[in-house]
């Protein structure tokens, strides 16, 4: 593995990743399992291609992250791991449009397929880490990729990354959950990961049908959890706002968003007691 170069496998999509940093490399170890991570095999197409260079700016050394023709960001030797986190994310939601693509988490739990979409901030990870920690099966915590023809959900299974008190949440109620790397000061502030269950790593190439497609929001001064219905328009609209690649799609993602909302239960949640909200939850059916 030459100048710590490697391929991440994280189903539906290939990652090459031109790498000159053992400390990236090291890190990304602790995320995913050997099973998905491994040398890059000349005779393989891959999705994206994310370059890792050392660059010399002044009296610091920092670190490119881009792809093969875009710039990404620019970050020192610690943040590495969380920026190249960011940058898969950046890569999907950028440059793939096989998939209808959304900002949103997708859990299963027997029958029950939900749709978790939500802004930056809305308390979307916190909430499918203690799911999947109670069961469910995670499908992907970032990004809900729906199928253009059958509009199933085609998992994107990679770990939960988690911010500042969402990390304290989930050790203090899950003081073994298996939780990796712990990086300070990034922009977002403490980041760490929580690493997918055996259950969702079994079934990380498993396409579902959604049930249900659900708006959470973590809201401290909400004094009553509201659990309701969301009408088919509303419901719509805000799909499309947290769509990625809806617009580029254009008749097909407007086909495949129609199909998969033909038969889903669609509903607000809005709380600031996280028992009742997943007590909620695990009542779906």
């Amino acid at each position: 593995m030459s100048e710590y170069n490697f391929a991440l496998h994280t189903y539906p999509f290939s990652l090459i990743v031109s790498n000159r940093s053992n400390y990236l490399y090291d890190a990304v170890k602790q995320l995913y399992p050997a099973t998905v991570l491994g040398p890059i095999a000349p005779d393989t197409v891959y999705d994206f291609d994310l370059k890792v260079e050392r660059r010399w700016l002044g009296l610091r050394s920092d670190y490119y992250v881009g792809s093969a023709s875009e710039h990404f960001r620019m970050t020192n030797k610690a943040h590495l791991p969380a920026i190249f986190e960011w940058a898969f994310n950046w890569s999907i939601a950028s440059f793939q449009h096989h998939y209808l693509a959304f900002h949103a988490a997708v859990l299963q739990k027997g029958d029950v397929s939900i749709i978790l979409p939500a802004e930056p901030g809305a308390g979307k990870s916190t909430l499918s880490a203690l799911l999947m920690l109670q069961g469910w099966r995670l499908l992907s915590d970032e990004t809900c990729l729906i199928d253009l023809q059958s509009a199933d959900i085609v998992p994107c299974v990679r770990p939960v990354s988690l911010k500042n008190k969402s990390l304290d949440v989930i050790r203090q109620r899950y003081p073994a959950a298996a939780m990796a790397l712990n990086i300070p000061d990034t922009i977002k502030g403490t980041v760490g990961y929580l690493l997918p269950t055996t259950i969702s790593w079994h079934g990380y190439q498993q396409s579902c049908v959604a049930t249900h497609i659900i708006f959470p929001r973590y809201d401290s001064d909400c004094y009553s959890t509201i659990f309701a219905p969301v009408s088919l328009g509303q419901g719509i609209m805000q799909l499309i706002n947290n769509s990625f690649n809806y617009s580029v799609l254009g008749a097909e993602g407007f086909a495949a968003l129609s199909q998969l909302c033909r038969t889903v239960t669609m509903l607000q949640l809005t709380y600031a007691d996280t028992d009742e909200a997943l007590s909620l939850l695990e009542k779906l059916s």
